[in-house]
């Protein structure tokens, strides 16, 4: 369940820096699809399926959520040091 759960906030992390929200509706569908085909097939009860359907899910939104705010972060800092050459003549 850990190594699901890192998977899944890798990915959603990825997916934040790159995209934006609307990747998560297609993604959670495929992922789930996936975490579930995997949890039956190794014999699974339902609650390691719902359980592996949870921590899915919100693996990717939460990586999502920080790739995103990495991305938010990284724009910022990227404008405020463009601002500031062009402000001191720098930039030509």
């Amino acid at each position: 369940m850990l190594l699901l759960a890192t998977i899944s906030v890798g990915l959603g992390a990825a997916l934040g820096v790159r995209f934006k929200f609307f990747i998560l509706i297609p993604v959670i569908l495929l992922i789930l699809l996936a975490a579930f085909a995997g949890t039956v097939a190794i014999s699974g009860g339902v609650s390691a399926v719902f359980i592996s359907l949870g921590l899915t899910i919100a693996g990717i939104q939460i990586g999502y959520f920080l790739g995103a705010a990495t991305r938010h972060v990284g724009t910022a800092e990227r404008q405020r040091w463009l601002r500031s050459r062009i402000v001191s003549g720098s930039i030509h």
